[in-house]
């Protein structure tokens, strides 16, 4: 006996969508890769009307060469008014007139690679923002958010040259990071006080000799210091960093007084044999103290530091993590995690809850 399908009709088809939708799983995060990722969703908005005040969090983070209309895109931001952290990365050409009147009404999270010319209306539109990532500026000369007022923001993550625009006395949390290797980042950012800044992460190159001097310019109050040294094919693996200077580095740690963890990331070889622990050790003594003795002595001690944590040798076998705490009577200084690993690693070295 022979059985022949039949065709569903358009009101079956209806009946399955709105099916999945009222059983597809409430989740605070829709993530979007492509096309029929939105459409997918949108499907299930239009049946699932729980679904919408649900998300927080949007991701729109397409494959290369995957486009998204705008049309669709439109479509998708309009039914996600609750939105609060929206990570959007799209090509570069992406139009500005994608936002127009797009609104989120309790958005606090942008991240995104868009050029900075394309966000100014958008960013206008949202006072509600407190965390600001920022890709590239663009082709402008001077960064073209300079305009808005950003008094809102509180985390702010840009490029190195965006700075003197963007930031502000109320920052509490600045990271800068560079584009290009033709300059020191000390000499980019310009002599201003950010008293209000606790967390500070820098991205470095290996012969800026006065970084510290910067950040103590910049923010004397720091408590969470990060220096990542960017890596290209003209960086010098064995030449001086300006912590190769213990006294100096010494002297400048102890002036940001309020100092309490410091994350150093660097392709040089900090000490050798790398990753080892007793050198590591009279290392940081050298650092605190700015003395070659392994004998730190409670009197030299920084008045906040507490912590030291490195990731580095990137260009020997095997690269090291270690993070290094100081007791409780500041007598001395133990390695509370190691990690040895060959090639690339996804390990980051962050810091412990604020």
């Amino acid at each position: 006996m022979t059985t022949t399908s039949r065709t569903r009709t358009r009101s079956e088809y209806r009946s399955l969508a709105a099916l999945t939708a009222m059983s597809w799983p409430l989740s605070s995060l829709v993530r979007i890769r492509d096309g029929a990722d939105i459409e997918r969703f949108l499907t299930i908005m239009q049946h699932n009307h729980r679904a919408a005040p649900f998300i927080s969090d949007l991701y729109v983070i397409p494959g290369i060469n995957i486009p998204l209309p705008n049309r669709l895109l439109r479509s998708l931001f309009s039914s996600l008014s609750s939105v609060t952290d929206l990570r959007l990365f799209l090509p570069a050409r992406t139009s500005a007139s994608l936002f127009s009147g797009v609104h989120f009404s309790q958005l606090v999270l942008l991240e995104t690679n868009l050029p900075h010319s394309r966000l100014i209306d958008f960013i206008s539109r949202h006072s509600t923002l407190k965390i600001l990532a920022l890709g590239a500026c663009g082709r402008s000369k001077q960064c073209p958010l300079g305009v808005l007022d950003l008094g809102g923001v509180t985390d702010l993550q840009c490029p190195v040259d965006c700075v003197p625009k963007l930031v502000h006395v109320h920052l509490t949390r600045l990271s800068v990071y560079i584009d290009s290797f033709s300059t020191q980042v000390s000499l980019l950012i310009p002599p201003f006080r950010l008293y209000s800044v606790t967390l500070l992460t820098m991205e470095i190159l290996h012969d800026d000799y006065d970084i510290l001097r910067t950040v103590i310019t910049v923010a004397p109050l720091v408590r969470k210091l990060k220096l990542v040294e960017k890596v290209n094919s003209s960086t010098r693996w064995r030449s001086r960093r300006e912590w190769n200077n213990h006294r100096q580095w010494a002297q400048h740690l102890r002036m940001l007084t309020a100092l309490e963890e410091l994350v150093i990331e660097t392709p040089a070889s900090l000490v050798k044999p790398v990753g080892d622990s007793k050198a590591e050790e009279r290392l940081i003594k050298r650092w605190v103290t700015g003395k070659s003795s392994s004998k730190t002595g409670i009197r030299h001690v920084h008045p906040a530091l507490y912590r030291v944590a490195f990731r580095y040798g990137s260009k020997d076998a095997s690269e090291v993590v270690s993070d290094w705490y100081r007791s409780q009577d500041a007598s001395y200084w133990y390695r509370q995690a190691h990690l040895s690993v060959v090639g690339s690693s996804s390990e980051d070295m962050s810091f412990v809850a604020l």
